[in-house]
């Protein structure tokens, strides 16, 4: 979420690809082989805004940059002399993560990943609300065991994706996908739709968005009861409440890639990533892991 208009977001998508691939040449990371990190771009927030003209010739761009980058190619050698030189693919990303609005309807959210899926030929990511535990087991998790006085009102669970809905949508995506030979993944969740009591906002705003810390047993909780459902098959990145204590027990839960803005918006910023891969690597040398395939923990799923 950001305030840019669509150009605006382009522009600094591409910024950040000639970037990337500088800094990739500048420190000799990687291998010429492989770009060594995924490109991600996100869209929202319903099947006729993505249809229109704007945000179509924004996916066009991202598939195929050839004419923008070389303008801006032909800036850079005074600033990076070797820029001509490197391999800046026209494609900036193949894959997407659609973060759709609170009240979604199922089979419009299930339009827009078969839009991505089927006529963009996109690897697709589809971020999932939290409600979709259901309102028992996420108060209870809540307000029960962790104690947090937040109410989440009825509405926040009716118009939004229900469990079962939820689960024929990921099957009929997952189906999809594989026929069209492209990935589906979930991420694990969005915000969590809370009322504005006692939270120090305006009264006329009658929603708080949360986030964070108290977020992450409920974003677990609902990884946990998915993968059940699907046999572990599913490939799932996590947003929820993550920090340097935590992330190593995500991503050996295999989950991934992990999302931290909650805890970067924390004083320090980006210097708190310091702090994940110490302790990442101290999970590492404690659990005798040399990758995170090997640290992950594979067990028997078993259905509810």
């Amino acid at each position: 979420s950001q305030e840019l208009k669509l150009e605006q977001s382009f522009n600094e998508y591409l910024n950040a690809w000639i970037i990337l691939h500088i800094l990739k040449d500048k420190f000799g990371w990687g291998s010429a082989r492989s770009p060594g990190f995924i490109f991600n771009m996100s869209v929202g927030y319903n099947l006729e805004g993505i249809l229109n003209s704007n945000v179509q010739t924004f996916l066009d761009k991202m598939t195929d940059c050839a004419a923008e980058k070389a303008a801006k190619i032909e800036a850079l050698p005074r600033i990076y002399p070797p820029i001509k030189d490197l391999d800046i693919p026209d494609r900036i990303t193949d894959n997407i993560t659609i973060s759709t609005m609170h009240g979604c309807p199922p089979d419009e959210v299930e339009k827009i990943g078969r839009y991505f899926i089927e006529d963009r030929k996109l690897h697709t990511t589809i971020k999932l609300n939290p409600t979709l535990l259901g309102p028992e087991k996420l108060r209870n998790i809540l307000n029960n065991e962790l104690g947090f006085d937040v109410e989440v009102p009825d509405i926040a669970f009716e118009h939004d994706l229900k469990y079962e809905a939820g689960l024929a949508l990921i099957e009929s995506l997952r189906a999809s996908a594989e026929k069209v030979g492209v990935e589906f993944n979930l991420k694990l969740t969005n915000t969590l739709e809370t009322t504005n009591r006692d939270q120090n906002l305006p009264e006329n705003e009658q929603m708080v968005y949360m986030s964070g810390r108290a977020l992450h047993p409920i974003s677990v909780h609902l990884a946990c009861c998915l993968q059940k459902e699907f046999n572990g098959e599913l490939d799932i990145s996590f947003s929820a409440g993550t920090d340097c204590f935590n992330a190593a027990d995500i991503l050996a839960c295999n989950m991934r890639p992990v999302t931290v803005c909650s805890d970067i918006l924390k004083p320090g910023g980006y210097g708190r990533l310091g702090q994940y891969l110490k302790e990442i690597s101290l999970s590492f040398a404690e659990a005798g892991a040399d990758s995170v395939l090997s640290l992950i923990h594979i067990s028997e799923p078993t259905r509810q």
